[in-house]
């Protein structure tokens, strides 16, 4: 049966209405994604896939929600005979489509020139020297430069109307950052006390209380001078035999996709607006309430200024490109690291992290950007 609307001119106003639905857009950057994945599909141990997820902070079927796309890149490395990595790396995507909106980017200068930096990095390893070595991993991510972004309507491209009101980047972000919070946080390792870290963790406590010390200043120093190698191989022989164990890095890029126009904004010395730069996609942060939370001991940085990418259907491939060149670099320096590191890596971590169990988490929760660089000791 045929409705009347077809062939009249209500066909266009449905297909508006459609449009503003955010179907056509969700369909095109699922199948962008499945482009790509089949694009580095090969041999080997390398898994590439993208598919649309449905997650739950509770067992409350009212509280699931969705992320449209989540591409992943995995890989389970073989370091040494007793070390291995499971690598993830995650690119969540969500969909945003607003009519007549156009995207415009203010650069933002120095000092928040390091944002690429701050891209979530996880790991069972947090706070070894072999974990620190991922920190080298982010240059491939330099070209993804700060803005500030205003959002304006445009009536059909034509006509500006103003700026858009809705916080439409944040709030799509924020829903990025609690699907990591919560993928991270079915990840997390337990603490693995032995006489090997009580007898560690004993030592640093004396030479605190002789010295009058701050924990954070001194345990990095500390660990390289009194955690030797030899204590690290029997304490690997204890946990490890002489079987392989899988350990999870994860990486995540969240990108925000919107059916939109993005542009640069050139300023003149004056800051004056000189003219508007067509681009791929433009990079921003947002400050995520409750950011990192509990996941926080396992993140390479745990900053509460996190960053997101903003794109449209054609530069996303560009994106999901720059983050399987991410995949290359972490792969790279995870498997080019000096034995001794590996090999310190696990001692290391538990005692890291049950000093931060004992004095972080009892401290306050107070913050200041100016006092904490975001980096562990």
């Amino acid at each position: 049966m045929k409705s009347e609307w077809l062939g009249t001119e209500a066909e266009k106003q449905i297909k508006k209405f459609l449009e503003k639905a955010g179907i056509p857009l969700q369909i095109r950057t699922g199948d962008l994604c499945n482009r790509f994945c089949q694009s580095h599909a090969k041999s080997g141990q390398t898994s590439i896939t993208t598919e649309r997820v449905v997650y739950a902070p509770s067992s409350s079927e009212e509280k699931q929600r969705e992320i449209d796309q989540r591409v992943q890149i995995y890989e389970e490395l073989k370091v040494d005979e007793l070390t291995g990595i499971q690598l993830m790396v995650n690119l969540p995507i969500e969909c945003k489509y607003r009519a007549d909106m156009e995207a415009f980017g203010f650069a933002t200068p120095s000092p928040f020139g390091n944002i690429h930096t701050k891209f979530p990095i996880s790991g069972e390893f947090a706070g070894s020297i072999y974990f620190g070595l991922l920190r080298k991993s982010c240059s491939c991510l330099s070209e993804l430069h700060p803005f500030d972004i205003a959002l304006v309507k445009i009536e059909e491209g034509k006509t500006p109307k103003g700026i858009h009101k809705e916080n439409l980047i944040y709030n799509t972000a924020g829903s990025l950052y609690d699907f990591i919070q919560f993928d991270l946080e079915e990840y997390k390792g337990d603490v693995r006390n032995g006489p090997i870290v009580e007898e560690l963790f004993q030592n640093f406590q004396s030479y605190l209380l002789k010295h009058g010390y701050y924990w954070s200043q001194v345990l990095r120093d500390w660990i390289d001078k009194e955690v030797v190698l030899e204590e690290c191989e029997r304490y690997n022989k204890k946990r490890f035999s002489d079987s392989r164990i899988h350990h999870t890095v994860i990486a995540h890029l969240p990108i925000v996709c919107i059916d939109s126009p993005l542009y640069n904004v050139r300023l003149g010395p004056r800051m004056n607006i000189e003219g508007f730069e067509d681009v791929p996609f433009l990079t921003t942060s947002i400050r995520k309430q409750g950011w990192p939370g509990s996941v926080a001991i396992e993140l390479l940085r745990r900053d509460p200024v996190v960053p997101v990418v903003v794109t449209n259907p054609s530069g996303l491939t560009s994106i999901l490109e720059i983050g399987y060149e991410w995949y290359q670099d972490i792969k790279r320096i995870l498997l080019g690291a000096t034995r001794t590191a590996v090999r310190r890596a696990a001692l290391e971590s538990v005692f890291f992290q049950k000093v931060y169990h004992i004095y972080a988490e009892t401290e306050s929760i107070r913050y200041r950007s100016d006092l904490d660089d975001g980096t562990w000791p």
